[in-house]
């Protein structure tokens, strides 16, 4: 009896082990199960990743450039209207519309028109003020126009950067095509702001002014009757209060009226006097030779100009004199990097999250300063023409006077001086 009782008693211990050697068996396949499916569910979603960034790679490659060939405000049926002629490059794409950022002096105001343009196309665009008076603005006080594409790819539709960006041209009174305006003939006509008691819509307030009673004279807006302030408008080709100059208006002003004694008085981007074509007078000192203390008083000389040392012996623009014939290259006024680069073949235009996002800083800092690149292979110096900030996208953008070979993730640093910093 007790020899079948250790018999079984064996058998029940063996029984427990070989259990126990089981549910180590199952945890090990459940450890592996739970492996497996967490790769499956990683794989899930580096796949979707992977299929997105291609896509993003896809769009990026689609480039449709749009280029504004004339951007009026004239009179239609006795109403302003903004008329916008947009013309299409050659170029792969889907185009199924066009974005239009309107820019007063304040804010930009975004319309879209859902009319394709076939590649080499052209198609004229109209805007009245009551879409611009919903959106809080005045189609009256609008300066600029940019375009940017609104295309289809992968099911979905997408807006491009912007490729083109203008001044709008102020001629109101229809589309006569130059004859000469009749004064009186209840007409408005190219050239006329008004007729008798037609306004044309216009108002004290809409031009600027706080209030008062706004008439016509001679079919010119007669703002006599006008009270409050009348903000300048910087680039309307007229000469404002607050502004040096605007445009072709220098305000009766020259060079010479200026200290120099000749050269060409300019107007810049920001309605303020450009003397770069200004003649100095050159200190009689300015001899070529460096040889104190003769030279008392002027910041350098010598031949050839050293250090950024100007031919009326003071350091150019982006250069500051620390004395002994030395004028020191400033450092640069902004770096960072590209983020895209458009039209494709031809790029003048970029953008990028490190240039400030404030529209007076980029049109009085920016604009006529100097701009170069590093780890790229352009080598160029450029001048930058155009320098401003789209409150609808938050970023900013520049547009550099010549073709340049730029791409994304390049660096950038903007000089005041001509020679960026070479």
């Amino acid at each position: 009896m007790n020899k079948k009782r250790g018999i079984n008693s064996l058998n029940f211990k063996a029984f427990f082990q070989s259990k126990k050697g089981m549910s180590e068996i199952i945890a090990t396949l459940l450890i592996i199960l739970l492996v497996i499916a967490t790769a499956a569910i990683i794989w899930v979603v580096v796949r979707t990743l992977i299929s997105s960034s291609t896509e993003d790679i896809d769009l990026a490659g689609i480039r449709i450039y749009l280029s504004i060939e004339s951007a009026q405000l004239v009179t239609e049926n006795n109403l302003p209207v903004v008329k916008v002629s947009v013309g299409r490059d050659s170029g792969e794409g889907n185009l199924t519309g066009v974005k239009f950022i309107f820019l007063d002096n304040e804010r930009s105001y975004s319309i879209e028109r859902k009319t394709p343009i076939t590649e080499l196309g052209k198609q004229t665009f109209r805007f009245n003020s009551t879409e611009f008076t919903q959106l809080g603005g005045n189609i009256a006080l609008l300066r600029k126009v940019s375009v940017a594409p609104i295309y289809r790819t992968s099911g979905a539709e997408k807006t491009g950067q912007i490729t083109d960006t203008v001044e709008i041209i102020n001629n109101q009174g229809g589309d006569d095509g130059g004859e000469t305006p009749i004064c009186g003939n209840n007409v408005i006509e190219t050239g006329e702001q008004c007729e008798g008691t037609n306004l044309n819509g216009q108002t004290c307030i809409t031009l600027g002014y706080t209030g008062g009673i706004l008439s016509c004279t001679l079919c010119q807006f007669d703002i006599s009757q006008c009270t409050g302030e009348n903000p300048s408008v910087c680039g309307n080709n007229i000469a404002e209060v607050g502004e040096e100059c605007d445009g072709i208006d220098l305000n009766g002003q020259t060079c010479i009226s200026q200290g120099f004694v000749d050269g060409t008085l300019d107007c810049n981007e920001i309605c303020g006097f450009d003397t770069l074509s200004c003649v100095e007078e050159t200190p009689l000192s300015c001899d070529g030779i460096w040889s104190p203390p003769e030279d008392a008083g002027v910041e350098c000389d010598g031949t050839p100009l050293p250090y950024g040392c100007s031919s009326t012996c003071k350091c150019k623009t982006g250069f500051t004199s620390i004395g002994n014939n030395v004028c020191t290259l400033n450092p640069p006024i902004n770096t960072g990097i590209i983020l895209s680069v458009w039209p494709t073949g031809s790029v003048k235009y970029f953008d990028s999250n490190d240039l400030p996002k404030d529209s007076v800083v980029l049109a009085t800092t920016y604009i006529g300063a100097y701009i170069n690149f590093s780890n790229s292979i352009e080598t160029n110096c450029f001048r930058i023409t155009l320098a401003e900030y789209l409150y609808n996208v938050d970023r900013s953008y520049l547009r550099i006077s010549d073709i340049a070979d730029i791409n994304p993730n390049e660096n950038y640093a903007v000089w005041k001086a001509t020679n960026c910093g070479l």
